[in-house]
């Protein structure tokens, strides 16, 4: 399906044109856009989401004619499948520099995006991220860009939510040794200074289930809130089971992005609540983004999954960012991306500061409430 996508869209012009895509030209004939994200393996389903929304606004910026000074300009998509492995990382990201795209939408998870954005770097490419790591636009050289709150500011979401929202005095925090958890982990013993000491840290390594031993000092500790860092769904099950099998379950769960999927919004649970902070905010409740949905749904047969808005707003962004500096130079977009506040369809403000993080950066807050996430809280200000 995906193949047949791009060559879709690269049938629109003829091979001769399509050489012409990383020339030096300011106005290019072809403005190529790489999208390098999984699209196998267990992650595959937010990297098609991703791509499909870039997709999507390819079409429509195509459907409409899009012109720089003038000049019909044809947008296209090359994807990637970085497959969620280093190696292939690599790879995708020296092949999206040897086929001169003029920007990168990607990567998804900050393993992977720490080994590409040093690569995009070299070139100065604009590299549009959703990966969370507040580190990881340091590793550039001033040409990243990320589309949602870092993870520094989720940590906070969490801390404040946990402690104010659901008064949470006895925490406890199961951490995943990944440096995602770690790193997450940090910002939320930052954030509860002053606020409520945690009683208990449980570590988990990578994908590991909570052991028996590990839910026996869990019960002893009696939280009434338990944030977990740990992203996989399986993990959070597992807690939930264990203590279960233990007879408890006078807590509530609050996790981050990892967790806020559709079939663990449908895990039955006796808990007091299941809570999912989120760096991608669902704007389906948007007249916006309700007409998003729809025109999604009907390109692609299904909703949108997780952050495919970001991708689609991402390319909107960069056509507008391009039309605005006359340029599809690199210093000439990075620039521009910094400079200019550009259209942004579904999100309505993705304005990036002079660090390339987003100046007006939200979490949202969500519940597990009859199979679905019902949004609880949006804020900047955590």
């Amino acid at each position: 399906m995906t193949r047949h996508l791009i060559n879709t869209i690269r049938a629109v012009v003829p091979a001769s044109i399509l050489a012409l895509a990383g020339c030096s030209s300011s106005v290019p004939e072809v403005f190529r856009i790489g999208v390098a994200v999984p699209l196998s393996g267990p992650t595959a389903a937010r990297g098609q989401d991703l791509l499909n929304g870039a997709l999507l606004a390819a079409e429509e910026l195509n459907a409409k004619g899009f012109n720089v000074k003038g000049k019909r300009v044809t947008i296209e998509i090359v994807a990637k499948d970085d497959k969620a492995d280093p190696e292939a990382t690599k790879q995708v990201a020296n092949e999206l520099l040897n086929e001169q795209v003029h920007a990168v939408i990607g990567h998804v998870y900050t393993p992977q995006s720490a080994l590409a954005v040093p690569i995009y770097a070299s070139k100065g490419l604009p590299n549009l991220l959703t990966s969370t790591s507040a580190s990881l636009l340091g590793l550039g050289a001033g040409n990243v860009f990320r589309l949602v709150a870092h993870d520094g500011i989720q940590a906070r979401a969490l801390a404040s939510y946990a402690t104010e929202n659901l008064n949470g005095r006895r925490v406890v925090a199961l951490v995943e040794t990944s440096d995602y958890g770690k790193g997450l982990y940090a910002g939320i013993t930052e954030a509860l200074k002053g606020k409520t000491p945690l009683m208990l840290k449980v570590d988990v390594k990578i994908g590991d289930p909570v052991s028996d031993e590990q839910a026996a000092q869990i019960v002893a500790a009696k939280p009434d809130v338990v944030i977990s860092t740990a992203p996989r769904e399986a993990q959070a099950v597992s807690l939930m089971s264990k203590l279960q099998g233990l007879g408890y379950t006078n807590y509530s769960l609050m996790g981050a992005n990892g967790i806020k999927t559709p079939t663990f919004a449908k895990t039955p649970s006796a808990i007091n609540g299941i809570f999912v902070t989120a760096t991608t905010v669902d704007f389906s409740e948007s007249e916006m983004g309700r007409k998003f949905v729809e025109r999604f749904r009907t390109r692609f047969k299904t909703g949108p999954v997780w952050g495919a808005h970001y991708a689609y707003d991402a390319v909107y962004v960069l056509t507008d960012t391009l039309a605005r500096t006359g340029s599809a130079a690199a210093p000439e977009l990075v620039a521009g991306l910094k400079k200019f506040e550009a259209n942004a369809p579904v999100n309505q403000q993705l304005r990036f500061a002079d660090s390339g993080e987003q100046r007006y950066p939200d979490i949202g807050v969500y519940k597990a409430e009859g199979g679905t996430w019902v949004p609880q809280i949006r804020s900047s200000a955590w």
